[in-house]
């Protein structure tokens, strides 16, 4: 599991780093397609921009298709108190009705940009809520034990909260218009 984990960090991570790397070398001033993030990388991929561009949709494209039935069944079997089991029918089912609503969103051309808005800014409100929750309990002795978080681990879980809450402030920030 530890392994998997470092894998699965590291490879995100990496993967990351070259998002923010294209973003920054992007010289786009205006952006309403797939097609003008690749113009605007011409100056970097040469003539190769248009397939970089591609190519990482494509990517991207393939891990969500992978990640999000998977994490939405479990979210959905957690909350019901399903089996997870991903070879069980309520995993199954949860799986393909995440699968099913992508296309029949994109069989009928319906856009989820409102929907990612939404999602914008849930993840703005909740992730320095969960955090900050996620920091107190791993600093209970009454809930972990001896494997609480020292004050070191929870001084530096601290400042990346204040990360949390800086992104998370930027992000309903900007649904709103306010940056």
């Amino acid at each position: 599991m530890r392994r998997d984990i470092a894998v699965s960090v590291i490879f995100g991570g990496v993967v990351s780093m070259a998002i923010l790397m294209v973003g920054a070398a992007n010289t786009s001033t205006e952006i309403t397609s797939a097609i003008d993030v690749s113009k605007g990388l011409e100056s970097v991929f040469g003539s190769f921009a248009g397939y970089m561009m591609g190519f990482g949709l494509l990517a991207a494209g393939l891990t969500s298709c992978l990640t999000a039935p998977l994490a939405a069944g479990f979210v959905v079997c957690g909350i019901m108190d399903w089996d997870q089991e991903i070879k069980s029918n309520p995993m199954r089912l949860s799986m393909g009705a995440i699968v099913g609503l992508g296309l029949l969103f994109s069989s009928f051309g319906i856009k989820p940009v409102q929907l990612i808005t939404l999602a914008q800014l849930a993840n703005g409100v909740l992730l320095p809520v969960i955090s900050a929750w996620i920091i107190w309990i791993a600093s209970q002795n009454s809930v972990l034990g001896l494997h609480r978080n020292r004050p070191l681990a929870t001084g530096i879980a601290g400042c990346i909260w204040l990360i949390t809450l800086i992104l998370g402030l930027k992000s309903i920030g900007t649904v709103f218009g306010w940056f």
